[in-house]
């Protein structure tokens, strides 16, 4: 699988597609990796570039010893891109990925076309952050897989594919627990997005879920220019559930409001 080096360490990246339209950046949630992202990597694949990472210390990127923040995960986003001569991709971003898109576009939005977040954890309620806070402290367990599966049974709606729980919890053990630890405690109960949405120059969208924890009407506030849609019949994990609707609205928002969507 092709790679960019930075500072020594490996990041996996999985390229499709061409075209004169805008790029797109695919970018994985927290414990996830690029395959999560399939669906969309193959249907704008079909009529553009399309770039899906891995993020470090997910997949099959290096997992330094070091601490995984959403500033830090930008940043790698900024490198790939000079790297590999992606010119002013849309980033579309689940759950964490969509958090990492928002501040890679407010920090670099000379290298960035769009941003489009999937369900991302942004301006929470008091009550999620305790709640999450409860989780971050089992983290460091041994028993944390299972802390992970009773804290986030609202990611799922009834009677969803239990496929889709399956290769989560797959991926989760395939991760690092320091490296989970880490980026949840960053994007969940440390990092404030509202700055970097109240900065953030280019396009944006954010798609929610039937379920979702992000206070969309605080969202509006910071940033009066988002463009807001929901899925239907789709819990958190909606790129692999419903993509059709996922891709139609990156499609269409691209269409409107993006120079060479």
């Amino acid at each position: 699988m092709p790679e960019v080096k930075k500072g020594g360490v490996k990041l996996v990246y999985e390229e499709l597609g061409g075209g004169s339209k805008s790029a797109v950046l695919l970018v994985h949630g927290w414990g996830c990796n690029r395959s999560f992202m399939r669906h969309q990597q193959e249907f704008f694949g079909q009529k553009r570039r399309t770039i899906a990472v891995d993020l470090r210390g997910h997949g099959e990127s290096d997992a330094p010893p070091e601490d995984y923040t959403v500033t830090n995960f930008a940043n790698d986003l900024a490198w790939t891109c000079r790297n590999l001569e992606i010119e002013r991709p849309i980033v579309v971003g689940h759950s964490m990925g969509g958090t990492v898109a928002l501040e890679f576009g407010a920090n670099y939005p000379y290298l960035v076309g769009a941003v489009v977040m999937i369900d991302s954890y942004v301006c929470l309620s008091p009550f999620f952050l305790q709640e999450m806070t409860k989780l971050s402290e089992r983290l460091n367990r041994t028993d944390y897989i299972e802390a992970i599966d009773l804290s986030l049974q609202g990611l799922y709606l009834p009677g969803e594919d239990p496929g889709i729980r399956e290769a989560f919890f797959a991926s989760l053990r395939k991760t690092q627990q320091r490296v989970l630890s880490s980026a949840f405690d960053d994007h969940i109960l440390h990092y404030n997005a509202e700055p970097a949405a109240r900065r953030c120059a280019v396009p944006i969208a954010y798609i929610g879920a039937e379920t979702s924890g992000a206070n969309i009407d605080r969202l509006r506030e910071v940033q009066p220019q988002i463009k807001v849609g929901q899925t239907m019949g789709s819990g958190h994990f909606s790129p692999l559930l419903v993509p059709d609707q996922i891709n139609a609205m990156i499609r269409d928002f691209a269409h409107a409001y993006v120079t060479g969507g």
